[in-house]
C-alpha cells in the first residue's frame, strides 16, 4: 500500500508543470533566463542574474471561490515576504505571479516593502498549513495574459 503524500508535496505536484509550461512566458515578461530554484521547499520558484520569482498556481475552486479570495485580496506566505525583503536588500527584484487555470489569468506582483503596512496578515482559519499570509489586494496585481 503506497502512503499517501503530504499536503506540501501534493501542493508542489499540482504546481510544477504549471512552472514549466509558464516559464518561457515568464521570460518573455521579465526579459532574462530563469532558471529553477535548487529545492522544491525554497521560497521561490525561480531565479536569475536580476529576479527571484514565485508562481501561485490555483484552479477555480481554490479555498471557496475565486471572488472569495478577490475580496480580501490574493494571499502569500508570510516567509516569502522576509525573503522578498532579503533579495531586494541585496539588489534583486522580487515578482510574484498568480496563475488561474480558470481562466488562464497570469497576473504580477513586483514586491514593494512600501504597501505591506497597509496589508492585512492573518493565520486564515480555511489555510490548511496554518501559516501566517499576507492579503496583497487586487489592484496592487497588474495582470499580463
Amino acid at each position: 500500500m503506497r502512503a499517501s503524500l503530504h499536503p506540501f508535496h501534493q501542493r508542489s505536484r499540482f504546481g510544477l508543470p504549471y512552472e514549466k509550461l509558464l516559464q518561457p512566458v515568464l521570460e518573455s515578461i521579465l526579459q532574462t533566463t530563469l532558471h529553477h530554484t535548487d529545492s522544491p521547499t525554497d521560497t521561490m520558484d525561480f531565479w536569475s542574474d536580476k529576479y527571484f520569482v514565485e508562481v501561485k498556481t490555483r484552479t477555480d475552486n481554490y479555498h471557496y471561490t475565486q471572488s472569495f479570495i478577490q475580496k480580501d485580496g490574493w494571499i502569500l506566505p508570510f516567509c516569502k515576504m522576509i525573503r522578498a525583503k532579503q533579495e531586494t536588500a541585496g539588489g534583486k527584484k522580487v515578482v510574484f505571479f498568480y496563475y488561474w487555470t480558470a481562466d488562464k489569468s497570469l497576473w504580477r506582483w513586483d514586491y514593494d516593502e512600501s504597501i505591506l503596512s497597509s496589508c492585512k496578515t492573518e493565520i486564515p482559519f480555511w489555510h490548511r498549513d496554518k501559516q501566517q499570509q499576507i492579503f496583497i489586494p487586487e489592484n496592487h496585481w497588474t495582470r499580463v495574459l
